[in-house]
């Protein structure tokens, strides 16, 4: 697993799936370009509270990632974990089993191999030829 560091991979993310929690959402895309690859980043807004609170609950989402890991079974996802306010309170255990859950969900398992680009984008791209029959 590797960290996502710049906006635009977040931004990316942010217009895949989403799959809520109580304690977190989960905004994953697929990134078929590098299928052994696990992008995790976390979000953890201001409304949340002051930085030593948002610190805290990032913390603990890691944590909990690293004690679900084995439930990712493969790569070629980016997945972002936007926390809620519940995510500091709750026992760490419900946290894990939350990921274990949402990392065994089949929407994330079939969101594997798809192209990160929405399919209009896709399909704006081809031309009119190559997708009609030819009677």
């Amino acid at each position: 697993m590797v960290g996502l560091k710049r906006r635009s991979e977040f931004l990316a993310a942010a217009k895949g799936l989403r799959l809520h929690t109580p304690n977190f959402i989960v905004q994953a895309v697929a990134r078929p370009e590098s299928p052994e690859r696990v992008g995790i980043g976390f979000t953890v807004t201001r409304k949340l509270g002051k930085a030593v609170v948002r610190n805290r609950i990032r913390r603990r989402l890691r944590e909990a990632v690293r004690a679900a890991a084995d439930a990712l079974a493969a790569g070629g996802l980016d997945i972002v974990i936007v926390a809620r306010g519940t995510a500091l309170s709750c026992p760490f255990e419900e946290l894990v089993r939350s990921l274990r859950a949402v990392f065994a969900d089949p929407r994330l398992g079939r969101l594997r191999g798809r192209s990160s680009v929405p399919a209009k984008e896709r399909s704006a791209g081809a031309s009119p030829s190559s997708s009609a029959p030819i009677s």
